[in-house]
């Protein structure tokens, strides 16, 4: 299908389900054995994804890798390509390649996993690498027991059954497939994945959020293919209907289905003020020389808080670790910052203590704290 590689993270609190969800899925294509742990360098993690080449890649436990070198060995698995490499000649040596889809589980979710390092998630790795709650809110990782008497029970029963029965469903499926012909099984999976994404997809969706549909879709597509070669044994709309509901879980998770760099531009803005709101900005009328590492100046407008923040502060501090001039963009729309006259996001003021207009940044205290990111 010229899919491009995915990892999907399970993510929630000891005990709830997640490694089981693992052992199921790797019963489709084999034992016990196949279920690896993310304790690897990324040079073994590298081989291991290569002898899981076209095939599913089970990782548990996120939190056993480094939190430094999490962010770039999961979207390295994502990229399927591993490192360039030299030999001791200074030839390069030939890379390793792979295509597959991986599942994930932890305690914690990449992006928190990379913040313990100091490191900050991108957006990129975000939509290669799915983070799904594995808290149902009903039995840890499980919607349904089926008869069990609790989540536990049925944890033990679906651990017990996989180590005894594995392997047959992945083949299986390969050969239906490979009887019914391949255009006419692309034909039928890109149709049912325009199903799927026709069903959910919706007009303030972010180009991100439909790259990611489109992964629910081919999985949804997937599962509904092998149910209609009877190896399942679900009801028609089953892996639809699974695939729809992790996706749901994600966006909720997410905060919704707009970009997410520039969410995260106004978490940080906003994180800022909560931080250094009083500390760093200088009463309007009160000493100067009371405030240490001044970042500006502060205001009573209208009854409402005005910040007048310097250039460079805003530039160095305010975004650090992003481009300021698209911050400053999203702060102009959103109406958490004043335009001058021109348009522009810094304009000329006449600040306590100095000489002449200064240009800086003039935000609307109310909007920071009052409009939801």
């Amino acid at each position: 299908m010229n899919e491009e590689n995915c990892g999907f993270h399970f993510r929630g609190p000891s005990s709830n389900g997640k490694t089981t969800t693992l052992k199921v899925a790797a019963s489709v294509f084999g034992g016990k054995e196949i279920v690896h742990t993310w304790r690897a360098t990324s040079n073994g993690l590298e081989s291991i994804a290569t002898l899981h080449n076209d095939s599913l890649l089970c990782l548990d436990e996120l939190g056993q890798i480094g939190s430094k070198e999490a962010g770039e060995t999961a979207y390295m698995l994502a990229n399927g390509m591993g490192k360039s490499r030299a030999t001791k000649c200074a030839d390069a040596r030939r890379k390793h390649k792979w295509r597959l889809l991986f599942l994930s589980s932890g305690e914690i979710s990449l992006a928190e996993h990379m913040r313990e390092g100091g490191k900050r998630i991108r957006a990129g790795q975000e939509v290669r690498i799915v983070d799904i709650p594995s808290d149902t809110d009903k039995y840890g990782a499980f919607e349904f027991l089926h008869e069990a008497n609790s989540g536990s029970t049925f944890s033990r029963n679906l651990c017990q059954v996989s180590d005894q029965f594995f392997g047959c469903a992945g083949r299986m499926f390969i050969r239906k497939m490979t009887k019914q012909g391949l255009s006419q099984v692309k034909g039928k999976m890109q149709q049912l994945i325009d199903t799927f994404i026709k069903r959910h997809s919706c007009q303030n969706h972010s180009g991100q959020v439909d790259r990611v549909l489109r992964k629910f879709a081919f999985v949804a597509a997937a599962g509904t293919l092998a149910t209609e070669y009877k190896i399942t044994g679900w009801p028609d709309q089953e892996a639809m209907w699974a695939a729809e509901a992790c996706f749901k879980s994600w966006i909720n998770n997410r905060g919704g289905a707009g970009l997410q760099e520039e969410k995260r531009a106004l978490e940080q803005v906003r994180h800022f003020f909560e931080l250094h709101g009083d500390s760093r900005f200088s009463n309007w009328e009160e000493d100067l020389s009371k405030t240490m590492n001044r970042a500006g100046f502060k205001k009573i407008v209208g009854g409402n808080t005005h910040f007048y923040v310097f250039q460079e502060v805003f530039k160095n501090d305010i975004c650090k670790g992003i481009d300021s001039n698209y911050v400053a963009k999203i702060l102009v729309t959103k109406e958490w910052l004043m335009p001058d006259n021109q348009g522009k996001s810094s304009r000329g003021e006449k600040l306590p203590g100095l000489d002449g207009s200064v240009r800086c940044y003039r935000f609307y205290g109310d909007k920071i704290f009052a409009d939801m990111i």
